[in-house]
């Protein structure tokens, strides 16, 4: 469009073409909006879907969920209850999802769409998700709080479980998390250690209790 679009995370879909989220501000509802854009095996365009407010809104990552839908992470400034706040986003497989964009992001649609914002005040965001063995989702990014590598661990409908940070400093991130085949789940990311910012290894268990954390890279 004429404004300012852009990507941020693909991944094939299971009919083999991609599926990519990121930011617009040639559509949608104000400010920038986050993005979710269907291509075919050849990269031609299928559908696109905007979510957001009058405020700043960003796709940083997604991922094709077991039931054909999508799930997306990002950050909010038009909802939740702090500067920025997760957004996370469940669509089916056509990229629909909830149109109550509330705090609790609750709706009276199907449970395979809905929409959540998780936060306090200050900027927390998210940078990567993962959906789990038990259906539910994890989700890292970065707090405002120290230390600020975030977890967020949901159910299946979206409902947080649990949260944690980890690292060392309020300038850490995490940018990347899988499940292991172990049920314990991965993160990387950055931390500040003695003034240099290296790269993080985490992994914890599925209750978020740290059995591996590396930052000496």
């Amino acid at each position: 469009g004429g404004g300012s679009d852009r990507a941020y995370s693909v991944c094939q879909t299971l009919d083999g073409g991609y599926i990519i989220a990121g930011s617009t501000s040639s559509y949608g509802a104000g400010g920038t909006d986050v993005l979710l854009y269907k291509a075919d095996s050849q990269g031609n365009y299928v559908w696109s879907r905007t979510f957001g407010g009058s405020m700043n809104d960003k796709g940083s990552s997604v991922f094709q969920t077991s039931d054909g839908g999508y799930i997306v992470t990002g950050y909010t400034s038009s909802f939740g209850s702090g500067d920025l706040d997760v957004w996370l986003i469940k669509t089916d497989g056509n990229g629909q999802s909830c149109n109550d964009y509330t705090t609790d992001g609750n709706c009276s649609e199907s449970s395979n769409k809905w929409v959540r914002a998780f936060g306090a005040s200050g900027s927390d965001y998210g940078n990567a998700v993962y959906e789990c063995s038990d259906g539910g989702y994890i989700v890292t990014g970065k707090s405002a709080r120290n230390p600020s590598i975030l977890l967020i661990k949901t159910d299946s409908n979206g409902n947080q479980e649990w949260d944690d940070v980890y690292g060392s400093s309020v300038s850490d991130g995490g940018y990347h998390v899988e499940q292991t085949g172990d049920s314990g789940i991965l993160l990387i990311g950055k931390e500040n250690v003695n003034g240099n910012t290296n790269l993080t290894l985490i992994k914890v268990d599925m209750d978020g209790n740290i059995e591996l954390h590396n930052n000496t890279f």
